[in-house]
């Protein structure tokens, strides 16, 4: 073992003094409730403010509105230890007006942990400056006794249930009891309650740290001068108002037992639906108009977007007092079998009406490209409006450029993209539909996307650092950080209660997640913590070995290996995946990295470690007979092998004397002997068969299964599984990256030739398309690469030093005036210098 370093955090800490941490005066706060929080703010008459600075950070989530109008929503998921303020707009001067103005803040309490939301206390902390023309600065701030007040909104009923396992939120807004106008200026809040000081927690610290009582968890923090305020790391998401593009269905319901009863316990013969269209009568101005109900009666319609969205649903209606309006949302829909939409994960939101207009838009975002306008106990007809949704949306550094001239393949990439929109916000995720939690293994390979496609490094330089703060006091990591799942595993995993716990194998997939990042930019920096958490993983992983010198993947204890869901016939299978899987992240990702950082002991170990798992890996699971790697050495049934074993041998050089022809063939082909990954993990043989020349059989994949995916050709999205069902709790939309692996590590080949991303290699493989233009983003710039007939056109980025190199195939001919640097023998290659800044152009004549 050797001692794990010192780290000092990429985000430093933020002191929000003179703010105070404030809350609804209370003894208690209930899971689901709401506090509205408004502050009196006078602009001065004879000057204008220029500028303004300021953060808000609320527990668990808030809504920032000024004089009614809405300006943003927050905060981040992260770590509540360490949550992220976020500053106020740059444009929020241009908002005030002179004279009197309303701050607003509602606040909801979670109370359960979620998948963006581990625990927390409640809490307000909010500072504001204003800087006028004149050069005086004026500083608002949370208990500063400048008129706050507060009051509990009944409008949302506290003490609700949560929605799902991985949603806190299952919210319900009667608008008879809201206070509406509550954040205008006229509104008169002098029976409002003043805002309490949260105790012994200060201007710079989670309020974790405070001693008001978490009731219901009964947690806190132990070591307060760990948990600190950061600034919030990114920018703040873009938010745009859409309206849905079509009414999908319409029609009526009986209900047999209390509506109630199905929403909450979901009672089976609760109802009976009939489609019915005409029911949605369409008005001018695009409104529609629903008949009034009789008791036992409801009616909806449903509205459907061209591709899946993501934001916050809304809509207006006219309605009499009373009526009961919720709305559902769906990734999948058939509207000719299924009438009521609430398939997935109990995605309802109900409002009840006041009287005349009402005006809603939910508090938390969905993923969904169906949503369900379902209405009961209505005495009059309803008039609905403006069913939309507000999207929200990351602001990349650039805009991705990938056109492929072979349309199913440009609809695929388009999905792709699409997918990372919907996946990449503020945490990176495996679908906002279900989960919306980030994970390292099969989550993590899109950080590299980001980077190349977008030109992204601010979001996966969060994304370690978010997750690394999911180390547990053991040394394995909560592979969902920041979320809640885990934390409740590591109860359940002690009693024998589930079959999943913090997953291992994720641990080594963030060690290539580090090593990634840092060969791709350089950055030494944004790894300060992660690279700790990764010293401790190795310690753990170091004493982790059994008797026979391998990593176990049975009886570990409180974690788990996972490797992939569908590939496996028993868990004893995954062994040889696993452990090939550990030697590559330590040598080929830790010990490298430790070695970039100065860390040479480190990296020796790490070594060392790899070295007696791989003797040990080939000594058991090697078939020299059929040079394959079997995963079932000790049954005398027929050999099983697996995709992913045999893709990391082949990308790591793990099999014996590089006698890779056959594996190489097995994952190539249809070999029935082999187990299959799902969609997230298929990017391991892409990369595999990428490396070894193989581009054919990874456009064959993309045409065959990819392109065909009904979640490509209906929602724009990349599925969790090849075949996702519709009204199901499938997820439509997850992460798994691929086809873009096929573009830029493929199609356009651009990778760092050496760690630090200053210098480039450029290895194209067409794979016979006709044509093509990509975009790849580097550290030094973008190089674009075009494909028109039989010719090529490599664009490269300034810098770098005259050491970028061009791959080509050893029989292509030589670009013209391009100097020979040698051979790869390996793969067949010829190795040509390209000058920083050029445009080479030659021609194409293999496959």
């Amino acid at each position: 073992m050797i001692a794990e370093p010192s780290h000092n955090p990429f985000y430093p800490p933020l002191d929000l003094s003179p703010a105070h941490w404030v809350w609804l005066p209370s003894g208690r706060t209930l899971p689901g409730t709401f506090v509205l929080f408004r502050r009196p703010l006078a602009v001065r008459t004879d000057s204008v403010p220029v500028s303004t600075t300021g953060y808000i950070l609320a527990e668990s989530r808030y809504r920032l509105t000024l004089n009614g109008a809405r300006i943003q929503w927050g905060n981040a998921p992260s770590d509540p230890r360490t949550p992220e303020a976020d500053p106020f707009p740059d444009d929020f001067a241009t908002a005030l007006t002179p004279g009197m103005n309303t701050l607003g803040v509602e606040v909801c309490h979670f109370g359960y942990g979620d998948g963006t939301h581990p625990l927390g206390k409640p809490g307000l902390i909010l500072r504001l400056s204003l800087t006028y023309a004149d050069g005086v600065t004026e500083t608002i701030a949370t208990g500063d006794g400048g008129d706050w007040r507060c009051r509990i909104d009944r409008a949302h009923p506290p003490g609700r249930a949560k929605r799902w396992y991985l949603r806190a939120l299952q919210e319900i807004f009667d608008a008879r009891l809201h206070p509406h106008g509550w954040d205008m200026p006229a509104f008169d809040a002098t029976d409002w309650l003043a805002p309490m000081l949260l105790p012994n927690v200060a201007a710079n610290q989670s309020s974790l740290v405070s001693s008001y009582r978490d009731y219901a968890g009964d947690g806190g923090a132990t070591s307060p001068d760990a948990c600190r305020i950061r600034a919030r790391c990114m920018p703040l998401l873009s938010e745009t108002v859409s309206e849905a593009a079509t009414l999908a269905a319409a029609g009526r319901l009986s209900w047999h037992e209390s509506p109630d009863d199905w929403f909450d316990f979901r009672v089976p013969g609760a109802f009976t639906g009939t489609r019915d269209d005409a029911v949605a009568v369409p008005l001018a101005g695009g409104d529609w108009q629903l008949p009034a109900t009789v008791p036992g009666e409801s009616v909806y319609a449903t509205f459907a977007w061209h591709e899946e969205t993501l934001g916050f649903p809304r809509l207006e209606t006219e309605a009499a007092a009373g009526t009961v309006i919720e709305i559902l949302v769906s990734e999948a829909h058939h509207p000719e079998s299924v009438t009521l939409l609430d398939t997935q994960f109990f995605n309802w939101t109900r409002m009840v009406c006041r009287e005349g207009l009402n005006t809603f838009e939910a508090f938390e975002y969905e993923a969904f490209r169906f949503l369900q306008v379902h209405v009961r106990n209505a005495t009059t007809p309803v008039t609905v409006r403006d069913v939309g949704v507000r999207t929200r949306r990351y602001g990349w550094a650039n805009t991705p450029q990938i056109i492929i001239g072979e349309p199913p393949l440009q609809k695929l990439m388009d999905a792709a993209i699409h997918t990372l929109h919907l996946a990449a916000q503020e945490t990176v995720c495996d679908g906002m539909a279900r989960e919306r939690q980030q994970y390292s293994g099969d989550v993590g390979h899109a950080l590299l996307y980001l980077r190349r496609a977008f030109g992204e490094t601010r979001l996966p330089a969060r994304f370690l650092n978010t997750w690394a703060q999911g180390l547990t006091s053991d040394g394995y990591f909560l592979d969902t950080w920041p979320a809640y799942d885990r934390l409740n595993r590591l109860a359940q995993r002690q009693v024998g209660m589930t079959p999943w716990g913090p997953l291992l194998d994720h641990g080594v997939g963030f060690m290539h997640d580090c090593f990634h990042h840092y060969r791709d930019t350089g950055d030494a920096q944004a790894l300060n913590e992660p690279f700790a958490a990764l010293c401790r993983f190795v310690n753990y992983l170091a004493g982790l070995a059994e008797v026979d010198g391998l990593l176990p993947v049975e009886n570990i204890g409180v974690p788990t290996v996972w490797i992939d869901h569908t590939a496996y016939q028993k868990q004893s299978d995954k062994r040889c995946a696993w452990n090939l899987y550990a030697v590559s992240g330590l040598r080929f990702a830790f010990a490298p990295l430790a070695r970039a950082l100065g860390e040479p002991e480190r990296a020796a170990q790490a070594d060392a470690l790899a070295g007696r798992l791989l003797s040990k890996i080939q000594e058991r699971y090697w078939d020299a007979d059929r040079q394959l790697f079997v995963v079932n050495p000790q049954e005398k049934s027929e050999p099983r092998l697996c995709d992913r074993s045999l893709a990391t041998a082949l990308l790591y050089d793990f099999c014996p004397g590089n006698a890779d022809a056959q594996c190489l063939a097995a994952l190539a082909g249809n070999d029935s002997r082999m187990g299959r990954s799902y969609p997230a993990n298929v990017v391991w043989n892409v990369w595999a068969l990428i490396r070894h020349g193989r581009m054919d059989a990874v456009l064959a994949d993309l045409r065959e299964r990819w392109a065909t995916m009904p979640s490509v050709l209906e929602n724009n999205t990349l599925s969790e599984f090849w075949s996702p069902r519709r009204d199901s709790t499938d997820e439509w939309s997850h992460i798994p990256i691929a086809p873009l692996a096929a573009v830029f590590d493929g199609l356009a080949g651009v990778s760092p030739l050496e760690t630090g991303g200053e210098s480039l290699a450029v290895r194209p493989q067409p794979g016979g398309l006709a044509g093509f233009d990509i975009v790849t983003h580097t550290k030094r710039g973008a190089v674009r690469m075009t494909k028109s007939g039989d010719t090529i056109t490599v664009t490269m980025p300034e810098g770098g030093a005259g050491l970028d190199e061009l791959h080509l195939p050893g029989a292509a001919p030589a670009p013209e005036g391009a100097a020979f640097l040698g051979h790869d023998e390996r793969f067949g290659l010829a190795r040509y210098k390209i000058v920083a800044g050029s445009k080479v152009s030659f021609a194409w004549t293999a496959g």
